[in-house]
């Protein structure tokens, strides 16, 4: 889907392919400017990048690592998902997504060993047929300190916004939370409070001090 989308979205000319630039951004009280692109609202989706992100940085990301291997294993159903331990999704006949492993010792995308024999290990409970790994590959989840998402807008610049913390949760709170914050910013709801990322306001405020 994700693939189909951005074809879709390079196609019409709404998706840059490129690195966003904050050198080109400029914000001011009507809305912001990036290179020949205005708009009233900006709203920083980054994953774990956003802490590094100028605006956004001073939020309590806990980030953490998790790897994933793809499979190929003949004459296992493919009728459905399964979790036991690992899940075990079908991405196309007779080859499959194992994941996750937790590491929040090592924030980076890099595969190791020990998370490959881990998903290996428990793959082997669930799965009693001969198994080929065809890859290996880590991200990092945008997990926060309280488990809650990272959605609102900057204490001090009302066009800017962020939509992020989704953690391991985010292939099902996502597609409803973008929803509702689409609705916040056309004035039509009002931010769950256990989301919003004025839980942590004062944390920028500390960080403005220090600086």
């Amino acid at each position: 889907m994700l693939g189909l989308l951005r074809k879709n979205q390079e196609a019409n000319g709404t998706l840059l392919p490129e690195k966003f630039d904050f050198s080109n951004l400029t914000i001011s009280g009507s809305g912001i400017t990036y290179k020949n692109i205005r708009a009233k609202h900006l709203i920083f989706c980054e994953g774990y990048q956003a802490t590094q992100n100028p605006y956004f940085s001073w939020l309590p990301f806990a980030l953490n690592k998790g790897e994933l291997l793809e499979i190929s294993v003949k004459n296992f159903p493919e009728e459905c998902i399964y979790n036991k331990g690992v899940y075990v999704v079908p991405l196309e006949p007779g080859k499959w997504k194992v994941g996750a492993t937790y590491n929040w010792r090592e924030p980076d995308e890099l595969p190791t060993e020990a998370g490959f024999n881990e998903l290996k290990t428990r793959l082997q409970q669930l799965v009693k047929l001969p198994v080929q790994p065809q890859a290996h590959y880590a991200g990092i989840r945008p997990a926060v300190r309280d488990r809650k998402p990272l959605i609102g807008t900057h204490p001090e610049l009302p066009a800017v916004h962020i939509f992020n913390g989704m953690g391991s949760k985010g292939v099902l709170m996502a597609p409803w939370l973008a929803d509702h914050f689409s609705e916040v910013l056309t004035g039509n709801a009002v931010l769950l409070p256990e989301a919003d990322i004025n839980r942590f306001r004062k944390l920028f405020y500390e960080r403005e001090l220090r600086i």
